[in-house]
């Protein structure tokens, strides 16, 4: 009976990706960001451009009511992500140095292809 219904919750779970999946939103990069920050700064974050990261806020921003509270909200959710990534990284640079070499070998569609694996894998 528990088998039955871990089965039934994996389908469930996998159908609901599937549906976010064909609207766009499952793989957009703030979703992917809040599912798992962590893994998303390793694999795609640090990468990123200031400039491409300024781009994110404004699209974001306008997809909003352009408040000042919002953008002043954004602005501390991304230097706290920053900031928090920025400490892990220093923590951890010596423990994984060979899969840090792994992972800045690929371009960044290739890693943000690996995320989206890693995540889908997750659900299933």
């Amino acid at each position: 009976s528990s088998g039955i219904n871990a089965e039934y919750g994996r389908n469930r779970r996998y159908k609901r990706m599937q549906e976010l999946i064909s609207e766009g939103v499952y793989f957009s990069d703030e979703e992917m960001r809040e599912r798992d920050q962590k893994l998303h700064y390793q694999m795609i974050g640090q990468f990123e451009t200031e400039e491409e990261r300024d781009a994110k806020v404004r699209e974001k921003l306008l997809g909003e009511e352009a408040k000042f509270s919002a953008f002043l909200l954004h602005q501390s959710d991304r230097q706290d992500y920053l900031d928090s990534n920025m400490d892990e990284q220093e923590e951890e640079e010596e423990e994984e140095e060979d899969e840090e070499d792994l992972i800045q070998s690929g371009n960044k569609e290739e890693l943000a292809e690996q995320f989206k694996q890693i995540m889908m894998d997750r659900v299933v």
